[in-house]
């Protein structure tokens, strides 16, 4: 079954291994020409094999803005009022150099939250893309302390551990927890570091996760993107049996 995505970026695997040099081991990696990794490309109606990497969550949660700060620029809408967000986009990166059948994609979805009917469309929208992609990235807000919605779809997308194994918990925002820490640039206090990491453990025992697959972060102020990034490359390098 072949998937369509808005593609908003296209570029060399280069191009993220200057910021990012933890994915220096996908360069010039070939991949299993699999149904499970076989990507349509609408605007130029051709398929390519793609190691796919979704960030999902809430609305408002902070996906796209992440994505953007990954990037370094702003490609995709994003919104602190509203959703923008109502297909699946795309940052492809050519991984071959000799061929550009294999790519590496960081892949915003639309945010659940909104209303019932639209839950339920993405929800079955998430359980399409987790069989096609390598690592899911579940955005939480360290500050967020409703964590019904989220409980419920998590454990409706990973009732299994092959599922939670692609897995990686987020909590974004983690200059907005308490104490408000204003500093520039932003390093979090003691106070905040000790109650991000009592979130931490909350998330990691409400969703039956390990401890070293959730992190916190914040995408505005880019502090502990760096860990996000890693976290994903060591998630993907893990599963590397699975599409080299």
């Amino acid at each position: 079954m072949d998937i369509n995505v808005n593609v908003r970026y296209e570029a060399l695997l280069d191009n993220l291994l200057i910021k990012y040099p933890c994915f220096y081991f996908l360069k010039n990696q070939t991949l299993k020409h699999s149904d499970k990794r076989t990507w349509h490309l609408e605007r130029e109606d051709r398929l390519i094999y793609c190691l796919q990497v979704i960030f999902i969550g809430k609305t408002g949660y902070g996906k796209s803005t992440t994505v953007n700060h990954i990037l370094g620029q702003q490609i995709f809408e994003s919104s602190d009022i509203e959703s923008c967000t109502r297909e699946c986009q795309s940052a492809m990166f050519q991984i071959h150099e000799s061929t550009d059948l294999y790519y590496f994609s960081l892949a915003d979805l639309p945010g659940i939250g909104e209303s019932i009917a639209l839950d339920k469309k993405y929800i079955e929208l998430y359980s399409e893309f987790l069989e096609f992609s390598d690592t899911v990235v579940y955005l939480l807000r360290a500050d967020q302390r409703d964590l019904a919605v989220d409980l419920e779809t998590f454990s409706r997308l990973f009732a299994t551990k092959k599922q939670r194994d692609k897995v990686i918990i987020a909590l974004n925002s983690v200059d907005k927890i308490e104490p408000i820490n204003r500093t520039k640039p932003f390093k979090p206090s003691q106070l905040q570091l000790e109650n991000a990491n009592k979130k931490m453990k909350i998330i990691s025992d409400s969703l039956g996760i390990s401890p070293n697959k959730v992190l916190y972060y914040s995408a505005t102020e880019e502090y502990n993107l760096d860990s996000l990034m890693t976290a994903i490359a060591q998630n993907l390098k893990a599963r590397i049996d699975k599409w080299a």
